[in-house]
């Protein structure tokens, strides 16, 4: 058996791309652009693809069981349950919402091919948001995600070649986030899936008399036909060969503290909760190289740029250093 091989699997992806775009000027002339979607030398496409439409779903049907009241009783049915059970959903539009302000598909290198003259390859920092997490039920499709991709789609380096395929410029950009600016705001989607056909409280308030609650249940382990007596209030049960078991289980306050809210989590059954983050960040571009390539010689320039003042985002000094040394602030 020969060892297992590792190494990247083309494969074909959709989406609307730009092919080329023409130019055309007053006089006549035109300038046509095109667009390949790989490095200069890549045989395939690197991309990133940040969400599949999904067009189907699994859901939940969930209705309450009644019993009707007796003949000649002046009430309402009364519910005693739930029936539930899984259907597929099938829609016509996207489940998964994709962010309107970038589209689906990321790409790391992009040729700018200008036909005749030059060619500019953009090669970009790829990193999308992510999805948040459930807090109760099961994921919401549709939910936003948080805003983890900072960074996504910054141009991190770019080349430009001469119409002899020969490298003539580089610039390189560095970009850093500010931590000390940043905000963040957590946002909850949530879906009622089925109305609770009795209305309960799902939070308690703790009181002194709640911090020691107990709870006491009696069961039988044995395997037969259980008979239990009004006597003891159908606490024990009183077949023959009966081994009556009781447990003692903390209340819900049970070591808390006075005001304490608590959550009874089995009265949330009919919510879907997905938390994510809306996240306000400050980045910046923090220094940009350049390296130009004249006659064999590379000349390079550095440029830093600083924002120190705390009180608002706007550039406070830049600093470039050339290859003789000079500095320039």
């Amino acid at each position: 058996m020969s060892e297992p091989v590792w190494g990247d699997v083309p494969e074909n992806t959709t989406g609307l791309r730009i092919s080329k775009i023409i130019d055309n000027s007053e006089t006549g002339s035109s300038v046509t652009r095109k667009f390949l979607y790989k490095d200069i030398n890549g045989q395939f496409s690197n991309v990133i693809i940040a969400r599949q439409p999904l067009f189907t779903e699994v859901l939940n049907k969930t209705k309450t069981c009644i019993n009707n009241p007796p003949p000649g009783s002046t009430g309402g049915a009364i519910p005693y349950g739930l029936e539930r059970f899984n259907y597929y959903a099938l829609t016509s539009s996207n489940v998964n919402q994709l962010n309107a302000s970038h589209p689906n598909m990321f790409y790391k290198s992009v040729q700018e091919v200008i036909e005749g003259k030059s060619t500019i390859v953009h090669n970009y920092s790829i990193d999308t948001d992510y999805f948040g997490e459930v807090r109760k039920g099961v994921d919401i499709k549709s939910a936003p995600w948080t805003n983890f991709g900072w960074n996504n789609g910054r141009e991190v380096l770019t080349k430009y070649f001469d119409s002899n395929n020969n490298l003539v410029r580089m610039v390189e950009n560095n970009y850093e986030e500010d931590n000390t600016r940043k905000v963040q705001v957590d946002g909850f989607a949530i879906r009622k899936n089925y109305d609770d056909p009795v209305i309960q409280n799902v939070t308690k308030t703790c009181k002194a008399e709640d911090l020691d609650d107990t709870i006491e249940a009696t069961y039988c382990t044995t395997n037969h036909s259980h008979w239990y007596l009004t006597s003891d209030l159908y606490k024990n049960c009183h077949a023959s060969g009966a081994n009556n078991v009781t447990s003692v289980y903390k209340g819900a306050c049970y070591g808390k503290n006075i005001g304490d809210v608590v959550v009874f989590e089995d009265r949330l059954d009919n919510l879907d909760v997905v938390q994510y983050k809306n996240i306000s960040r400050f980045d910046y571009l923090k220094s940009q190289k350049v390296i130009d390539y004249l006659g064999g010689t590379s000349v390079i320039s550095q440029t830093e740029y600083f924002y120190n003042n705390p009180s608002h985002h706007q550039l406070t000094n830049k600093k470039t250093t050339k290859l003789d040394l000079i500095v320039n602030e």
